[in-house]
C-alpha cells in the first residue's frame, strides 16, 4: 500500500511540475514603462526579454517575492535609472533569479564639489540582493555613480560570473551576513575597494577575476 501512495505521489508531483511549465512565458520589453509592469505580473518560470536600447527609468526596478524569474538582454541593453538614492535593481525575498546582459547604471549626478573622495551625490547601489537565495548576475555591466557595484544582505547562493563591474564610489562587492557567495570571471576596475564585508560571510569565494584600478588595492579578496 505504502508503495502505491508513494508512486501515486510521484506521478502527481510530476504532473504539476509539467503544468507549471506549460504556463511559463517569454515576454519581449521595448519600452522602460513595461519592465515594472512584467516583473510585478510574471509567473514562475517566466523570461521577460529586453530588446537593444536605453531603457530610462524614474525609479528602481524591484524584483520582490518572485520564484524562477529571468530577466535578460537581448542585444545592447542599458538600464539607467534617474534615482542616485536607489538601486537600479533591487531583488528581495526571492528564489532562483537570473539577470543577464544587463548594462546598468544611474544618470550621472550632479558633482559635489566638497567631496574629494566621491564627487557625485549618490547613495544607491547598481544591484542589491536581500534575503535572497540563487540569484545570478551574469555578463552584465554595473557602472557607478552606485556606491556598490552588487550589494547582497542575508542572501546565499549568489553567482556574479563574467560581469564588468567598475567605477562605483565605495565597493564593487558588499556582503553583510551571507553564505555560498561566488564571484567568478568578472573583470572589477577602478572602484573604491574590491571587496567590503559587514557582518558574519561564509564560504564566499573570488576567482578567475582580473583587477586594474581599484584604489585600495587590486588583490584577490
Amino acid at each position: 500500500m505504502n508503495k502505491i501512495y508513494l508512486i501515486i505521489l510521484g506521478m502527481i508531483l510530476i504532473n504539476l511540475i509539467n503544468i507549471s511549465s506549460l504556463y511559463s512565458r517569454t515576454i519581449n520589453i521595448t519600452s522602460a514603462q513595461e519592465i515594472q509592469k512584467a516583473i510585478d505580473k510574471s509567473q514562475k518560470g517566466d523570461v521577460l526579454l529586453l530588446k537593444s536600447g536605453v531603457y530610462s527609468v524614474k525609479y528602481g526596478l524591484s524584483i520582490a517575492y518572485k520564484e524562477d524569474l529571468t530577466i535578460k538582454g537581448v542585444g545592447n541593453v542599458q538600464i539607467l535609472l534617474d534615482d542616485p538614492e536607489d538601486a537600479v535593481i533591487e531583488i528581495t525575498k526571492s528564489s532562483n533569479i537570473y539577470v543577464i546582459n544587463i548594462r546598468a547604471s544611474h544618470k550621472e549626478p550632479v558633482k559635489d564639489p566638497s567631496t574629494q573622495d566621491s564627487p557625485y551625490v549618490c547613495t544607491g547601489h547598481v544591484i542589491t540582493i536581500e534575503e535572497s537565495k540563487n540569484v545570478n548576475i551574469l555578463n552584465c555591466e554595473l557602472n557607478g555613480c552606485g556606491t556598490v557595484g552588487v550589494a547582497i544582505y542575508s542572501s546565499k547562493k549568489v553567482l556574479v560570473n563574467k560581469c564588468y563591474i567598475h567605477n562605483n564610489s565605495h565597493a564593487a562587492i558588499k556582503l553583510s551576513n551571507t553564505k555560498n557567495i561566488n564571484i567568478s570571471q568578472n573583470r572589477i576596475e577602478n572602484n573604491k575597494t574590491v571587496l567590503n564585508k559587514e557582518l558574519s560571510n561564509t564560504n564566499y569565494s573570488f576567482s578567475e577575476n582580473t583587477y586594474k584600478g581599484n584604489k585600495l588595492g587590486n588583490e584577490n579578496p
